[in-house]
């Protein structure tokens, strides 16, 4: 690390090394400068004539070389001072993991961040050319949350940030700025330009620094988009370790816990499982729902956490990570494992989906056009309504349940269609959200909005108003995201909306319906997308019958 160090802190290690040894030379009178006038025997004794002038020759040579060396070293310090590089070469990089399929051009696949007096610079390498961005611009977020505390700043979910780098592209150029957040709702995108950021493209890698003493102990996190593509890195120090857990529920009844540790070993101290009330967990290292004396991870480590569900009738279940105990900066990405244990006897919140496909089934659910809307994560697919002991409300999208965006910037909003867009410019939140409306017969209306960040819920409100009697789960149906909510009592409904919204104010809206568990005559047909086949087949069985009718 020292090597690093001084190679950042003096510029380039090997140069000014070798430099070094030539300016002391040449200043203290070490080596040639030394050897001439010392060289002299005596002051009344001098050496012969051309003795001399070939020294003075000599000397103007080597004070000739120095000044010239003096010269490039000067202005490489004062260029490399004024661009603020970093021998990015002498630099660890974090190496980011691949969590799904991203466009190439914000892909990051190495990132590095160094920090020196008031100089913090950043590295970002990318799997495409981040500045070739054609019709949507590309963005980058260098996200630093400068006090580690996550009720300050602007919350993501995963910290409080108080400064960001942005990086923008378009069409081959890139443009960086260091700016502060300035908001007092933590939850919108709110941010002061503080100043202008060097940024260099060499490739596919961008490098750049900003005149800022960041903290030694901050936290960072990037961000990169096009769009509706997003890549995101875990949560990092600068040039410390970190450790990334990504829990994946396996068919076989087993949590497994994928452990990476970022830029070196990790200890792990220990890691809580929570999991519903009759289930037992079992595996190796697990001590009741704990995993103890993990040790030392210097390299990825899988962990599988065996779910049994012998004691649990009827009903759903869910299994993941509580708190990880350790000593550097944690991310948590993937899913729980949420399974229906038995035969549904009623709609439970519980993000599993089995109850709603046996209780309700395929002719209850109101099927939506898909591919109307640009963004698959509030493209409606599916929806219902089940009325039994409360109201429950349910809803399937083609992309994720309520992904929302880390940083909403894109200019751009929709009302409805693929390219009816149009510029707004105000300060925004990164949630997606469900909205329920629903009418009763008495003639009041009400409306449940559920708003949330990265598939989890992060506010509920019912008229408005935060309350404790909606319930929410989010979870994968099938290749869907999808969402159920319920409603404590009847509130004998005439009919209800459902409607998704984005980060960036494009909706998708389902047909008003009435809600129909009493069979399909309690409500209007489901109205599936129309299919092409279904034509072609009416057109074979018509044809024949057509020409029977003509020849008789």
């Amino acid at each position: 690390m020292k090597v690093k160090e001084k190679g950042f802190t003096n510029g380039n290690s090997v140069r000014i090394n070798t430099g070094r040894g030539m300016i002391n030379g040449l200043t203290n009178g070490n080596g040639n400068k030394d050897g001439l006038i010392n060289g002299n025997s005596g002051k009344e004794k001098k050496p012969p004539k051309s003795m001399m002038s070939s020294a003075k020759g000599r000397g103007v040579t080597w004070v000739a070389i120095g000044i010239v060396l003096l010269l490039v070293f000067g202005v490489f310090a004062i260029s490399t001072n004024t661009m603020k590089r970093t021998d990015w070469n002498l630099i660890k990089k974090y190496v980011d993991v691949d969590m799904g399929p991203v466009d190439k051009a914000v892909n990051i696949t190495k990132f590095a961040f160094h920090r020196t007096g008031n100089d913090f610079g950043f590295y970002l390498k990318f799997a495409g050319d981040f500045a070739n961005t054609g019709e949507y611009q590309h963005l980058a977020f260098i996200m630093i949350d400068n006090d580690s505390n996550i009720n300050t700043g602007y919350n993501q979910g995963y910290m409080g940030v108080d400064y960001i780098i942005r990086i923008a592209a378009n069409n081959g150029t890139v443009s960086g700025e260091f700016m502060k957040f300035r908001g007092t709702n933590q939850h919108l995108w709110n941010w002061s330009n503080i100043e202008g950021v060097i940024v260099v493209k060499n490739g596919n890698v961008l490098t750049g620094a900003v005149d800022f003493n960041i903290n030694p102990n901050a936290k960072i996190m990037v961000v990169a988009e096009s769009r509706y593509s997003e890549d995101i890195t875990p949560v990092v120090g600068i040039e410390k370790p970190a450790l990334l857990v990504i829990q994946r529920p396996l068919d076989n009844g087993t949590l497994m816990l994928d452990l990476h540790p970022i830029y070196g070993a990790v200890n792990v101290t220990s890691i809580s499982i929570y999991s519903s009330v009759g289930v037992s967990l079992s595996g190796p290292g697990l001590s009741g729902n704990e995993l103890n004396e993990i040790g030392k991870v210097a390299i990825p480590k899988k962990i599988y956490i065996h779910v049994n569900t012998s004691l649990v009738v009827n009903r759903g279940i869910s299994v993941g990570v509580k708190t990880i105990d350790t000593s550097v900066p944690v991310t948590l990405w993937g899913n729980a494992y949420k399974k229906y244990i038995g035969t549904p006897t009623g709609i439970q919140i519980d993000g599993c989906f089995a109850d709603w496909n046996h209780l309700v089934g395929a002719q209850h659910f109101n099927y939506n056009p898909t591919g109307n809307v640009a963004n698959p994560n509030i493209d409606l697919y599916q929806y219902a309504m089940y009325n039994k002991g409360g109201d429950y409300f349910y809803a399937s999208v083609t992309g994720t349940m309520l992904a929302g965006n880390i940083a909403p910037e894109m200019a751009t909003v929709s009302t409805g269609w693929v390219g009816n867009t149009t510029p707004i410019n105000k300060a925004k939140s990164p949630y997606d959200y469900a909205e329920i409306t629903f009418v009763t017969k008495t003639g009041s209306t009400h409306v449940i909005q559920v708003f949330g960040l990265n598939g989890k819920v992060m506010r509920v409100l019912f008229d408005g108003k935060p309350s404790n009697s909606v319930q929410v789960g989010v979870g994968k149906n099938g290749n869907f995201g999808a969402i159920e909510i319920g409603v404590s009592g009847d509130y004998n409904i005439q009919s209800y909306t459902i409607k998704m919204t984005d980060w960036n104010g494009l909706s998708d809206v389902g047909h008003a319906h009435a809600p129909q568990n009493n069979g399909r005559s309690a409500g209007p047909y489901a109205t599936p997308e129309f299919n092409m086949g279904y034509l072609i087949i009416l057109l074979l069985v018509a044809i024949p019958i057509i020409n029977r009718k003509r020849k008789s």
